[in-house]
């Protein structure tokens, strides 16, 4: 694991270290890296239109960053209506909904974007089956699967997840003089903070959960979450997708 030795953060081992005195960082990256694993898509039967049973690692999680925070899955047996949207304005980000149809592309998933300029869909219903089964967006969670997988892996979840959902407050200057940054998701799905939280400890990134409540401008409104993710400009490759701008109220 990680630990300060003579001043230095190094990685070490337990008998190097017994019995002294040292400093161990509240978040690391992992001692050793699991090795990536495909993605392997459930077969369903009925499903005509073809797509791919297999999925890079890193694509694959980058998509389902975006799924689950801009994307919902409408699966209907009784219509025939299998429909996978993800939702992104292209008057509004116009670099975003570039980035999301060439992720689709290299994913090999056949999709349309609407001409209203909102959202890409996929009509595939052995896609909207796996999907359907995160739920709303106040039971959404991530799958096992990305848990085991290794670093670069799940930095391109968060690409995509803070992409949809996040937002870069100002920078502040550390003592150190290192310009640091405050990323914030807030959502309605508690285990998907929690479970954001865990893979923000699994790369070494900082972060802190919130109870933030229902939203009081709309009635019935979900209780929601934030989580507050820090880390230092230029930190990480994945952070350059990142937009920084200013706190909303």
């Amino acid at each position: 694991f990680w630990a300060s030795v003579d001043g230095t953060y190094q990685q070490v081992q337990v008998q190097d270290i017994f019995g002294k005195s040292v400093k161990v960082p509240s978040v690391a990256s992992r001692y050793s890296q699991p090795e990536a694993t495909d993605f392997h898509l459930p077969f369903v039967d009925g499903c005509r239109a073809e797509i791919p049973d297999t999925y890079n690692a890193a694509d694959w999680a980058e998509f389902l960053g975006w799924y689950l925070s801009e994307g919902c899955a409408e699966y209907n047996e009784a219509t025939a209506k299998y429909c996978v949207t993800i939702t992104q304005f292209d008057n509004i980000n116009p670099a975003k909904v570039q980035l999301i149809g060439q992720m689709l592309d290299r994913l090999g998933l056949p999709w349309k974007y609407s001409s209203t300029g909102k959202r890409f869909r996929i009509y595939n219903k052995r896609l909207a089956a796996y999907l359907h089964q995160f739920g709303l967006a106040h039971q959404k969670y991530i799958p096992d699967w990305l848990f085991s997988q290794p670093d670069y892996v799940i930095d391109r979840f968060l690409d995509g997840f803070i992409m949809g959902d996040g937002y870069v407050g100002p920078g502040y200057e550390h003592i150190d003089g290192t310009m640091l940054y405050r990323c914030t998701v807030k959502i309605t799905s508690e285990k998907l903070i929690d479970q954001l939280q865990m893979l923000c400890c699994m790369v070494g990134l900082p972060s802190m959960k919130t109870y933030v409540g229902p939203d009081e401008r709309y009635p019935n409104s979900k209780p929601q979450w934030s989580l507050g993710i820090s880390f230092a400009d230029g930190e990480r490759a994945l952070l350059s997708g990142w937009e920084k701008r200013e706190y909303e109220d």
